[in-house]
């Protein structure tokens, strides 16, 4: 993927995934509030090209963020001791970590994450974690074991902004995005595909999503990978706000194709032989039966079909930053 286009793409996550917040809904109309935090994470390699980022927060969770190229595998469990700096977690299935902070240097003062808002000063420690580390993914795609992490203690204030930096101008009944998302539950497990195309100021760009979200003793997991690609990678039978077909050919790390038709009666179906490698999930179909599919165009999209972009919300909140 082009650094442009991934850019463009986390930005647009992040945007939404602060927009949904609930705790920034006590703020005044036309602001967001952003609570004070305080946050210990520690940063290791793990084998097979993979980086894992284990982190916890005073929100009362613990978060394992293990990434590569487009596909990432994120981990989190809630705790109940919430003091102190050191991190002690147990990831059912997947690892244990068992560390002490030690400061190294003195503490850095910076400003807020954005300019444009009030307060949000950081204040940041670094140091390493030092204990044991013992992950082992699942069906073995990443593994690591240490003594010693470096990482840092990040305590960021109180932050206010005005909505308006978040939020882009409302968009017109001719807005030009084509969004289709494509869904299946069982057994406590979600797969989905999102296949998305936006008009940014530098051009239009054609993006992919496929998650797995499940639940393991207690512990989330969300899998996702993300694929930019060309306009022809996703093409629609007709025009409207709600076409009847479209069919989607995404690039690597995903396989092969579906195809999106609308019945006369307003059924719709989602075939094809889809799928992508998850990591520790190994290959996930994203089409075929079982799957529910909903596709819009411009303003079908701001009129009824707002479950298109739902899934991105949701899953948004996984991911702080």
């Amino acid at each position: 993927m082009k650094a442009g286009g991934q850019k463009a793409i986390l930005l647009t996550g992040i945007a939404i995934a602060l927009l949904a917040l609930p705790a920034l809904a006590s703020a005044k109309p036309g602001y967001l509030v952003f609570p004070g935090s305080h946050e210990a994470e520690m940063h290791l390699k793990g084998s097979n090209g993979y980086s894992i980022d284990i982190s916890k927060a005073d929100r009362g969770f613990l978060e394992m963020y293990v990434g590569k190229d487009s596909g990432v595998a994120i981990y989190l469990v809630r705790h109940s001791q919430l003091g102190g700096d050191d991190i002690g977690v147990q990831f059912p299935g997947v690892g244990r970590v068992s560390t002490r902070f030690h400061p190294v240097g003195p503490a850095e003062t910076k400003s807020g994450s954005f300019k444009q808002c009030k307060g949000g000063q950081i204040i940041l420690q670094k140091g390493y974690f030092e204990g044991t580390i013992h992950i082992r993914g699942e069906q073995s795609y990443t593994a690591a074991d240490a003594t010693r992490a470096w990482g840092e203690v990040l305590t960021r204030s109180r932050e206010i902004c005005k909505r308006s930096i978040f939020e882009p101008d409302k968009p017109s009944q001719t807005e030009n995005a084509t969004r289709l998302l494509a869904f299946s539950r069982s057994k406590g497990r979600q797969v989905a595909f999102s296949a998305n195309r936006v008009d940014f100021p530098p051009g239009p760009l054609t993006f992919f999503f496929g998650y797995v979200t499940e639940e393991r003793e207690g512990m989330q997991i969300l899998r996702q990978v993300v694929a930019h690609g060309s306009e022809k990678t996703l093409t629609l039978g007709d025009d409207g706000n709600f076409p009847s077909s479209a069919t989607v050919d995404p690039p690597s790390p995903f396989h092969g194709s579906a195809t999106f038709q609308r019945q006369a009666d307003g059924q719709s179906t989602w075939t094809g032989p889809l799928s992508v490698e998850m990591p520790g999930a190994g290959r996930v179909d994203l089409a075929g039966q079982g799957f529910t599919a909903k596709l819009c165009k411009d303003a079908g999209c701001h009129s009824g079909e707002q479950a298109i972009v739902g899934v991105q919300q949701a899953l948004g909140r996984f991911r702080r930053r």
